[in-house]
């Protein structure tokens, strides 16, 4: 049976107003689009890494739901979205711990094999460094934070992001080419051959 905007809302609103009776109901509920979700965030990630999409899919869930801060669902899409986020948050936490067990903190460039796709991360290294210059984009222009949210971890098209964000597809596109630019002169970029 497919899944209604409304019933995911509804249960939403209830888990927000305190009960979590029907927890259960909406993780049944959400599972398999988180899991969708997840498995993009993990597409870049190393192939021995210790998270797995399911754990990832779980603890997400659980912040999300059991934020310090109570949560006024308008809606699924903001539910997936704050999602999204909670599952990159949680892959730079285990990026940043990987990387003080391993050298001791510090950074190296961010490998970027081709300059007209979104920066890889492929490394802890890569991961800490691309999440710093993303929280500085944000900071600068919010708007084009959101558009590489939507582009790059939701696989969204500048038709669907236009549509979500509320502007047109020339907006959405400037915004794209805007942040990939400001994200690569954040980022060092070394070519293979070094």
């Amino acid at each position: 049976m497919a899944e209604t905007s409304s019933g995911v809302t509804i249960l939403l609103k209830k888990v927000a107003d305190g009960d979590a009776a029907v927890e259960d109901e909406l993780f049944r509920r959400v599972e398999t689009e988180l899991r969708k979700i997840a498995k993009r965030h993990m597409r870049g990630e190393r192939s021995d890494h210790t998270l797995q999409p399911t754990a990832l899919v779980d603890e997400a869930f659980l912040r999300v739901l059991h934020a310090d801060r109570k949560i006024e669902w308008r809606d699924r899409r903001e539910f997936f979205r704050t999602a999204s986020q909670a599952m990159r948050r949680i892959l730079v936490e285990y990026a940043r711990v990987r990387l003080r067990k391993k050298r001791g903190g510090g950074q190296r460039p961010v490998r970027v094999d081709d300059l007209s796709q979104f920066p890889a991360a492929e490394s802890p290294e890569d991961i800490v460094a691309l999440d710093e210059a993303l929280a500085k984009l944000a900071r600068r222009d919010p708007r084009a934070a959101e558009v590489v949210e939507l582009r790059f971890l939701w696989n969204c098209t500048i038709q669907e992001t236009a549509k979500i964000i509320g502007c047109s597809d020339r907006t959405v596109k400037n915004d794209w080419n805007s942040a990939r630019a400001f994200l690569m002169g954040e980022l060092t970029v070394v070519n293979d051959e070094n």
